[in-house]
C-alpha cells in the first residue's frame, strides 16, 4: 500500500467513518502542525455535499510570519487556487483526516507540489469520470487543461517523478510515470 492506517475509524461531524474494511491507499491520522509536511493531503468535508469528506488539497508550506497554512485546491467556484487556513480552521470540524504518501520522498513530494502550482488559475473540471495526468495534451483531451480536486492531487503524484520548473524546458514537460495513488483506476 502507499498508505498505512493508523485508525480504523475517524469522527467527522459527529459521524464516525470505518475505514477498517475499505481498500483505499491512505493514511488516516491526526496530524498537528509540527506533523504537517509539505506534500501531505488535506481532505476538507462537507462545504459541497452531505458526504463525510467530499474535497482534497496538496499542503505547499506553512508561513511562520502569518501563521498561515498554505494548500493547492480545484475548486468548483474558483478553479486550482492556493487556499490559506490558521491552526483553528485546520483542527476545525470542516478539515482532516490528512494523508501522507508513505513512498514518496522529499524529492518527489516537492515535484508534486510544483505540478500543482504550474496548474494555478485553471478552470475546474466538473467530469469526474475524466481522468488525465497531461495537461499539455489537449488533442486527444478538450479537459486535459481542467482539474477535480482528487484529480489534481492523483496528476501532481503521478508525476512526481520529474520536475516541473518555472521555466518551461526547450523539449517541453516530462509527463507521467510517478506515484499512482488510483491503482484500482476508479
Amino acid at each position: 500500500l502507499l498508505f498505512t492506517f493508523l485508525k480504523s475509524s475517524y469522527i467527522v461531524n459527529s459521524r464516525s467513518i470505518d475505514i477498517t474494511n475499505k481498500k483505499t491507499n491512505f493514511i488516516f491520522e491526526e496530524i498537528t502542525k509540527s506533523e504537517l509536511e509539505p506534500g501531505d493531503i488535506a481532505f476538507k468535508n462537507p462545504d459541497l455535499f452531505p458526504w463525510p469528506i467530499d474535497h482534497c488539497l496538496i499542503f505547499v508550506e506553512y508561513n511562520q510570519s502569518s501563521d498561515l497554512y498554505c494548500f493547492i485546491e480545484a475548486n468548483c467556484h474558483y478553479g486550482v487556487q492556493y487556499r490559506w487556513a490558521n491552526m483553528d480552521e485546520l483542527k476545525g470540524n470542516m478539515w482532516g483526516p490528512y494523508a501522507r504518501v508513505k513512498s514518496a520522498n522529499s524529492i518527489q513530494k516537492q515535484n508534486a507540489i510544483d505540478f500543482s502550482k504550474r496548474q494555478i488559475g485553471k478552470e475546474f473540471q466538473g467530469e469526474w469520470n475524466n481522468k488525465n495526468y497531461n495537461p499539455d495534451d489537449l488533442e486527444n483531451d478538450s479537459l486535459s487543461n481542467e482539474w477535480y480536486c482528487s484529480e489534481l492531487l492523483w496528476a501532481a503524484y503521478y508525476n512526481c517523478n520529474n520536475p516541473f520548473p518555472e521555466e518551461k524546458p526547450k523539449n517541453g514537460y516530462i509527463y507521467g510515470d510517478g506515484i499512482d495513488l488510483d491503482r484500482n483506476g476508479g
